[in-house]
């Protein structure tokens, strides 16, 4: 992902990522993939900080050129100008990389039936299991104790 910095008018910067660049294309980002000159107006959608993740790979101290995700606490230590805490994702078209992120989906419904209908499964079979569990164990305890030794 290309990510830079939108200066404000006040001073403080929103980085946007532009989109993301194939592999292959390495050398794009660094040379092709720069931002526009002069005003720019940006259209996309806010987002937050990402944090490493608690057993994720950390990067080594000093400047970096390639982060493993959008961590604006260390990118702010590295640009001479304060960073807002949210990071704009930039909406658009372009055939070029960088290739816009595609915009989240939120017009249907998502998984959510499913997962709900997998859990009360779940929950079923749990109910189920259980009374199963229990009359079996009642089952081996009293014919236990009817079985009397003979001598």
């Amino acid at each position: 992902h290309v990510i830079t910095p939108l200066l404000t008018d006040g001073g403080e910067a929103i980085m946007v990522n532009r989109g993301w660049v194939p592999l292959g294309f390495d050398e794009v980002a660094g040379a092709g993939a720069g931002p526009p000159e002069g005003t720019a107006t940006v259209d996309g959608w806010l987002r937050g900080s990402q944090t490493r993740p608690p057993l994720g790979r950390e990067e080594p101290e000093g400047r970096l050129e390639v982060l493993s995700r959008v961590d604006l606490e260390r990118i702010g230590e590295q640009v001479p100008y304060p960073v807002y805490g949210m990071y704009l994702v930039e909406m658009g078209e372009r055939t070029e990389p960088p290739i816009p992120v595609e915009p989240p989906d939120f017009a249907g419904e998502g998984p959510h039936l499913g997962y709900a209908i997998q859990w009360f499964g779940f929950a079923v079979i749990g109910v189920v299991g259980y009374y199963f569990l229990i009359r079996r164990r009642f089952a081996g305890t009293g014919s236990s104790s009817r079985e009397s030794p003979r001598g």
